[in-house]
């Protein structure tokens, strides 16, 4: 009997899905094996440096090397603390998608198994959260109300690509910094068992959005279309968070950062593939190019 995945993907994409839902089962990261033993102080470096908002202004250039360090772990909890949110959007979204499956459905088990990840994800961004002697940053509070608002009117296809959209803004990030040798040792075995997983995940929303998107309704592709920007400017706009200026006594600081010209470039240069894949689904027609344009996502 062909399953209610076969049915929603078709079944190619759903045996490539299969796949996907075979190695998230054998492949199991544990945070709480993590190691905490070195302090988290500012000897070590919490974000690959180039990946810092602020970096190439004059004001992080006035900034001592120490002061510089000091950033970046407040940068890494503020960015680890915008991720628990995002997590937080995610997680909701799966449970949606997995209310309406059987129990025998293999993408019944595959969300789960995603859900159980991004929780440990959350769980793991809040240990360091937690001992990095910051504050807990979060996304302001407009921002948070923008995401319930998403989880009110979003659909599927709308969540799946600014999941997509989402991850490959953080990738270059995360990927740069488990890979940099000054990273604290404990951010670098973090990043990296993320980047692991999430790629497993941005693999599945691609087979899942090839099969549906193009099989939407004109009104659900527009609507798609004009919605995903806005979500993933949301992103952005939690990726610079004012409090660490703040908090640091940074003059100028969040406006320096916002409007940094190589900040703003390495986002576009991000979403790059993005865009590629969002074309290749019918996902980006010209017409909606302005709005990428006007939201410096573009």
């Amino acid at each position: 009997m062909e399953s209610s995945l076969s049915r929603e993907v078709g079944p190619e994409a759903a045996a490539r899905i299969e796949s996907l839902i075979a190695a998230a089962e054998g492949k199991r990261f544990d945070p709480a094996s993590l190691d905490w033993s070195v302090p988290l102080d500012d000897a070590a470096w919490y974000m690959a440096e180039e990946w810092l908002p602020l970096v190439g202004t004059p004001e992080y250039q006035r900034l001592p090397p120490e002061e510089r360090r000091r950033l970046s772990r407040h940068e890494a909890a503020a960015m680890l603390g915008t991720g628990v949110w995002f997590e937080n959007l995610l997680i909701n979204a799966l449970a949606r998608h997995a209310y309406n499956l059987t129990v025998d459905d293999p993408l019944f088990r595959f969300l789960l198994l995603e859900v159980e990840e991004e929780c440990r994800h959350s769980n793991m961004f809040g240990e360091f959260i937690r001992r990095s002697g910051t504050p807990p940053y979060r996304p302001s509070w407009w921002l948070r109300l923008q995401g319930k608002g998403y989880w009110l009117i979003g659909s599927r296809c709308v969540f799946y690509l600014s999941i997509l959209g989402t991850e490959e803004i953080l990738h270059g990030m995360t990927d740069a910094t488990w890979k940099a040798e000054a990273t604290h040792p404990a951010l670098k075995a973090m990043m990296r068992l993320h980047t692991i997983e999430e790629q497993r995940h941005m693999a599945f929303a691609r087979e899942y959005l090839r099969a549906v998107f193009p099989r939407l309704g004109l009104l659900g592709r527009w609507y798609a279309r004009l919605f995903v920007p806005i979500v993933v400017y949301t992103v952005v706009q939690a990726c610079v968070d004012p409090e660490v200026y703040r908090t640091l006594g940074i003059p100028g600081g969040f406006r320096a950062a916002w409007q940094n010209p190589r900040r703003r470039a390495r986002v576009k240069k991000d979403l790059a593939r993005f865009h590629a894949f969002c074309a290749s689904i019918g996902m980006a027609p010209p017409a909606t190019a302005p709005l990428w344009r006007i939201l410096g996502l573009a």
